[in-house]
C-alpha cells in the first residue's frame, strides 16, 4: 500500500494548490466556492498521479541509473508495470469524473491537461525549449481551472507573473538537471548551461518588473509595492539557489514556506486597506 501511494506522488499535490489561488486572491470566500475547488483540486490530483505512474514506466530503464530515483517504486521492483497501469486507471476514472462533476468547462480544462501531461512524458520533454513552454502551460491551466471552479477572474498582471515565474521555474528545473548524468537524455546538454542561467537570471527581473506592475495595478502604496518586491526578490532567489532537481522540494524549503507566508499577511492587509 506504502509504494502504490508512493508511486502517486502525493508529495506533488501541493503544486495542485494553485487552484485556490483566484479564491485566496480575491478574499470573497463561499461555501460553494470552496467547495467547487476542494473538488478540482481532487480531480487534478488524481489526473496527476495518473501523468507520474506512466511517466515511471516510460523512465524505468532512465530512473534505474539515476541517483535518486532508482528508489521510486517501479525502477526499485516494489511495483510490476501491470500494478501500475492498472492504479493509472482507477486515479484517471475518478479524476476526469470528479472535474465533469464540477462543471463541464471544469472537465475539458482537465482533459486539456491529461492530454498535454501525457504528450509531454510520451515525447515533449525531450524537445528543447518546448518542454518548458509546456511544463509552465501545466501550472498556467491550474490557475485557469481554479478560476472556473470558483468563478472569479484572473487579473491580467497576475496571469503575466504567473507565466514569467513559473517559466523561470521550468528553465531552473532544466539547469540542475544539466548536473545529474542520468538526464543527459534530455534534449539540454553541457554546452545549454550559459544560455539556461540567462534566460533563468533574465526571467527573475522580469516576474519582480510583473509584481511590481501587479501591485501598481491594485493601487497599492509605495511602501507596499516596494517590501512585497523586494521579499519576492529574496523568496525567489532562495528558490533559485538549491541545486536540486525536485522543485516541490525546493518549494517546501523552511525559509521560502516562511517568506511566502509574510506576503501573503501583506497582501491581505493591503486588500483590506489595513496597509
Amino acid at each position: 500500500m506504502n509504494s502504490l501511494i508512493k508511486l502517486s506522488r502525493p508529495k506533488h499535490y501541493i503544486k495542485n494548490l494553485l487552484l485556490f489561488a483566484p479564491l485566496g486572491l480575491s478574499l470573497e470566500y463561499s461555501v460553494e466556492a470552496l467547495f467547487n475547488v476542494l473538488i478540482g483540486f481532487c480531480a487534478f490530483s488524481l489526473t496527476a498521479s495518473f501523468g507520474y505512474i506512466i511517466n515511471d514506466i516510460l523512465d524505468l530503464e532512465s530512473d534505474r541509473m539515476h541517483h535518486i530515483k532508482k528508489s521510486r517504486p517501479i525502477a526499485s521492483g516494489e511495483i510490476s508495470i501491470k500494478q501500475a497501469l492498472i492504479l493509472a486507471c482507477m486515479v484517471i476514472t475518478s479524476g476526469l469524473s470528479l472535474g465533469f462533476l464540477i462543471s463541464i468547462p471544469f472537465g475539458i480544462t482537465l482533459v486539456a491537461y491529461f492530454v498535454l501531461n501525457n504528450l509531454y512524458s510520451i515525447y515533449l520533454k525531450t524537445v528543447k525549449w518546448f518542454d518548458v513552454a509546456l511544463l509552465t502551460s501545466f501550472f498556467i491551466i491550474r490557475l485557469y481551472a481554479g478560476s472556473i471552479a470558483s468563478e472569479i477572474a484572473i487579473s491580467n498582471w497576475f496571469m503575466l507573473t504567473s507565466i514569467m515565474l513559473f517559466l523561470m521555474m521550468g528553465i531552473d528545473k532544466r539547469y540542475n538537471e544539466l548536473f545529474y548524468a542520468a538526464n543527459k537524455r534530455r534534449a539540454y546538454k553541457d554546452v545549454d548551461t550559459e544560455i539556461l542561467l540567462t534566460y533563468r537570471s533574465s526571467l527573475l527581473i522580469a516576474v519582480l518588473v510583473c509584481i511590481n506592475l501587479y501591485m501598481n495595478d491594485l493601487n497599492a502604496s509605495g511602501l507596499i509595492r516596494v517590501l512585497i518586491t523586494l521579499l519576492s526578490f529574496v523568496q525567489l532567489t532562495t528558490l533559485l539557489e538549491k541545486r536540486e532537481e525536485d522543485q516541490v522540494s525546493k518549494i517546501l524549503n523552511p525559509k521560502f514556506l516562511a517568506l511566502a507566508i509574510l506576503l501573503a499577511i501583506l497582501y491581505t492587509a493591503m486588500k483590506l486597506n489595513l496597509l
